[in-house]
Order: structure tokens, then C-alpha cells, then sequence
């Protein structure tokens, strides 16, 4: 993974749509399994609650530098977003799974967050000093309408002088190569569901698209949850041209050490 770091400009004077095919009862177990693995299960109750969260390092070391209003744009389960709330930090949290969302708003510290259901472009203004997109999100932005149209919101609701982190993968690292049965499958315990395995296998890759299916099976019933997600894997150089395009500045880009497995490129 890449973090880039970039600002918008001072001034003088001064998203997709994801679909939920499950939702089966939640209870507060577990993280947000696409901060943890790279391609992300989407949509499923039981899905987005089966791991334990990494930290992005890069976020957070941000974070602790502002005092005010923090943005998380794709927020999933709220891992990140209860954890900095609790630290006395205003976070505003947005994201489209309904299923993803009331599995965050049963977590400690989760009242203090302000909820959104919906996308970047559903955001209030706020004057954020900073906003992120962890994980997967920045990826799942397969049309450049769709991006652009999320890095305008995003711009929109920062101040000025404010700071957007996102995570995108190296390309030329061509990860997907690692998507396979063998090489990501896993089985973990979660409270109130036993034994949970799950695994990713690349599907195909068309240029910068790549698509994928992540299986879930619960111990408990045998359920099986299998899904299909696509991501775009643009050049450093698309992205930085994007990011200007939309009146950001590029400060920085970095490496990202801490991942490992499938998220490690």
C-alpha cells in the first residue's frame, strides 16, 4: 500500500454505490475485516466483524497532530473512527453499508461519532482539518466520475489548509498475484459464531481492473457467503494528476511497512 498525503491549498480570505445482499443479527465482536485483509468483504453483517483491526500508521500519526474534526470517508464497522473519538477527537464517519454501520454504533465511544449513511458527496460541511480513506476504499472508485466526484466532496468539507491521507497499492507490485486460496486462507474464532474461515481468490484483471471473490463460511451453520469486488489499481502518476485536478497539493507519499499478507503492496 501506498499512503499519500496531500493538502488543500490556503485560500485568500479564508463515491460508489455498494451493494448489501446480507444482514444477518450483529453483535459487537471483532473489526473491520478490510482494514486487515486487502480485498475487503462487503455487505454482510456477519462478514465485517470476523477480524481484528490493524492500526494505519499513517492516519493515526496524523491524527495526533490536529485537535479538531476528523473525516472517515468509508468507515466500515468504525474501527478507526471510535478509537480516535475516544481520544477526544470530533470524528464525522461516513459509509454506505447499513449492515457495516449498526455494527459500529454498538462499539464504545460509538456515540460520539456523527453517523453518515451514504458516500463522500452526503457529507455536511464541517471544516475538517483532516480526512482519510483507509484501507481498500480509495480503490473501490472504479470510474474517474466516481473518483473525482469523492475527492471534490472530500475538498469540499475540509478546510482550507486541511489535510486528505488515502491508501492506493503499487501497481507494479501486482498483488492480485497473491489472491489465491493457498496463500490467504484462514480460520479464526469470533464470539457468538465458532469458527469462521475464510479466503480470496482473483478472479481477473483487466488493465487497472482487478476483480476477485472473497468466501466467508461460518462454523456455526455452514453458511456460506461468497463476494464478488472489483478494484482499480491506478498509477501514482493518475493519482497525483486527480488530486491536483480536484485542487489538492501532494505533500507526500509513503510506504507502508506494517502490512502485511495480501494488503502488503
Amino acid at each position: 500500500m501506498k499512503p499519500v498525503r496531500c493538502t488543500v491549498p490556503l485560500r485568500k480570505g479564508e463515491a460508489k454505490s455498494k451493494n448489501e445482499h446480507y444482514a444477518r443479527t450483529t453483535r459487537q465482536s471483532g473489526e473491520d475485516s478490510r482494514r486487515l485483509l486487502g480485498p475487503p468483504l462487503r455487505g454482510c453483517s456477519r462478514c465485517v466483524r470476523r477480524h481484528r483491526a490493524k492500526r494505519p500508521r499513517c492516519v493515526c500519526g496524523d491524527a495526533r497532530r490536529v485537535s479538531s474534526k476528523l473525516v472517515d470517508v468509508g468507515c466500515g464497522t468504525g474501527t478507526l473512527a471510535t478509537m480516535l473519538v475516544g481520544t477526544g477527537i470530533d470524528v464525522v464517519a461516513v459509509d454506505p453499508s447499513s449492515a457495516a454501520l449498526g455494527v459500529a454504533r454498538v462499539k464504545p465511544f460509538a456515540g460520539a461519532v456523527h453517523w453518515i449513511l451514504g458516500t463522500a458527496p452526503d457529507l455536511p460541511r464541517a471544516e475538517a482539518e483532516l480526512a482519510f480513506m483507509t484501507a481498500n476504499v480509495a480503490q473501490e472508485f472504479l470510474t474517474d466520475e466516481q473518483w473525482a466526484e469523492t475527492l471534490d466532496a472530500i475538498r469540499r468539507v475540509l478546510r482550507p489548509g486541511g489535510r486528505l491521507v488515502f491508501e492506493s497499492r503499487n501497481p507494479q507490485r501486482r498483488a492480485w498475484e497473491g489472491w489465491t486460496k493457498e496463500r490467504t486462507h484462514q480460520t479464526v474464532e469470533v464470539d457468538g459464531e465458532g469458527q469462521v474461515e475464510s479466503w480470496v481468490q482473483l478472479t481477473s484483471v483487466d488493465g487497472e481492473f482487478v476483480s476477485f471473490v472473497g468466501v466467508t463460511i461460518f462454523g456455526r451453520d455452514g453458511e456460506r457467503v461468497d463476494e464478488t469486488s472489483t478494484l482499480r489499481f491506478r498509477s501514482r502518476e493518475a493519482l497525483t494528476r486527480s488530486l491536483e485536478e480536484a485542487g489538492f497539493t501532494v505533500d507526500e507519499v509513503r510506504d507502508a511497512p506494517d502490512r502485511t499478507g495480501p494488503a502488503a503492496s
